[in-house]
C-alpha cells in the first residue's frame, strides 16, 4: 500500500500510479491519499484501489487509526510512504498495524531545510525504522547530511518506455491544436514560482518569431504568466494547455523540452521527454544532472537568461541528430525501479 499527500499530478503521484498499475506482477494493492476529497482523473482506472482521506490542513491524529484499519482490511504486507506527511500518518499506522516492511521514499529534501520538519522526520525515522530510499544521488547525500546515523538506499525513478516513446509530431500537434509549421519548446511542470517559467517566457521574447512555447500544467502562477506573456508581446507564441492527465503523447509535439526549475529532486518530466527521444535543456540543480543524457541534452544556469538562450540555440542547431531515448532505456527503465523496490522486501 502506497501513501501520498495528494493525487495532484506530479512526479511522486505519477510514480505511485505506475507502481499501482503493476500490482498484478508485483503486488501493489492501492494508494491512500491524505488530502484529497475526490479522485483525480488520472487515477479513475484504479479508483477501486484509491482511499481518499479528505484530511484538513491541521493535524488529525485519528487519521492514523483510519489508515491502520485500511491496512488491515486490505491485508497489506508492505507500506510505502512518499514524503514527510505520509511518513507521519502512514508510517505510524503501519507500525501500529504490525507491518514488518515499511519503505519511505524521499523525492527531494527542500522540506528538510526547515528545522521543525527535519526534527520531526528524525523522530519518525527512529520510531518507525523504515527502509529509507532516496530517488537520486543528490537526495541521498542530503539525507546523509541531515540524518548521518540512518542509512539510505538509492532507487532511481523510472519511465515506462513503452508508454513514453517516439511518435508522429504532426499527429500530436493536431491532437493539442498546436501549430504544425513552428518550432515548439515544451515545458511540463506545475505553474509555481519554483518552476521558474518566467525566464522561459523572457527567452521566447528574445528568440526568432517561429519559435513558440507550449506550457503544460496548472498552478497559482497561471495568471501571472499569462500577463507576462502579454507584456512581452508573445501571447500568440505561448500556448497554455493546462493540466493533461496523460502526457505520453504531448512530448511528441515538441522539438525540444525545457525545465528551468530553481530547485528539483528528480523530475520525471525530463525522463519522459528523453524517453520520447526529445532533446532536453534543464536547470543544473538537484538531481537533474544525474538524469540528463550528456551526449544529447544540455544543462544551464536557471538564473542566467544568456545561459538559457545559448542552450536553446545550441540544441536547435542539431536537434534532428539528438536521440536521448537509449540513455533512458539503459538507465531509467521503469522495470529497473520496480525490481529494486521489490528486492527491498524479499
Amino acid at each position: 500500500m502506497q501513501i501520498v499527500q495528494h493525487l495532484i499530478i506530479g512526479g511522486i503521484e505519477s510514480m505511485a500510479y505506475d507502481l499501482c498499475k503493476v500490482q498484478d506482477n508485483y503486488g501493489y494493492s492501492g494508494i491512500i491519499s491524505l488530502e484529497d476529497s475526490i479522485i483525480n482523473d488520472k487515477f479513475l482506472d484504479i479508483k477501486d484501489r484509491c482511499f481518499i482521506m479528505n484530511k484538513e490542513k491541521k493535524i488529525e491524529w485519528k487519521l492514523i487509526l483510519k489508515i491502520k484499519n485500511i491496512i488491515r482490511i486490505t491485508n497489506t504486507k508492505v507500506v510505502h510512504t512518499h514524503h514527510i506527511g505520509p511518513l507521519l500518518y502512514g508510517g505510524l499506522a503501519a507500525k501500529l498495524a504490525g507491518i514488518k516492511h515499511i519503505i519511505h521514499t524521499e523525492h527531494d529534501t527542500w522540506h528538510l531545510q526547515n528545522y521543525k520538519n527535519r526534527t520531526l522526520e528524525s523522530i519518525l525515522l527512529k520510531i518507525i525504522k523504515p527502509t529509507l530510499v532516496a530517488n537520486c544521488q543528490q537526495v541521498s547525500e542530503d539525507l546523509y547530511k541531515f540524518f548521518p546515523h540512518y542509512n539510505n538506499k538509492i532507487i532511481n525513478n523510472g519511465i515506462n518506455i513503452n508508454k513514453y516513446c517516439e511518435g508522429k509530431k504532426e499527429i500530436s500537434r493536431s491532437q493539442y491544436n498546436l501549430p504544425k509549421d513552428k518550432i515548439i519548446i515544451g515545458c511540463v511542470a506545475r505553474l509555481e514560482k519554483i518552476k521558474n517559467h518566467k525566464i522561459l517566457l523572457e527567452a521566447i521574447a528574445k528568440l526568432q518569431d517561429n519559435i513558440t512555447l507550449a506550457i503544460i500544467g496548472s498552478g497559482s502562477m497561471k495568471n501571472v504568466l499569462e500577463i507576462q506573456a502579454k507584456r512581452l508581446n508573445i501571447e500568440n507564441r505561448v500556448f497554455f494547455l493546462g493540466e493533461i492527465s496523460d502526457t505520453s503523447t504531448i512530448y511528441q509535439a515538441f522539438d525540444l523540452f525545457c525545465l528551468p526549475s530553481l530547485k528539483e529532486g528528480l523530475p520525471l518530466s525530463i525522463l519522459e521527454a528523453e524517453s520520447c527521444n526529445i532533446p532536453v535543456i534543464a536547470s543544473n540543480v538537484g538531481g537533474i544532472p544525474e538524469i540528463i543524457d550528456p551526449n544529447n541534452c544540455i544543462l544551464f544556469n536557471p538564473y542566467n537568461i544568456h545561459s538559457l538562450l545559448f542552450s536553446i540555440n545550441n540544441i536547435l542547431k542539431k536537434k534532428d541528430k539528438l536521440k536521448p531515448r537509449d540513455f533512458i532505456i539503459n538507465n531509467f527503465n521503469f522495470d529497473l525501479t520496480v525490481n529494486s523496490y521489490k528486492n527491498l522486501v524479499i
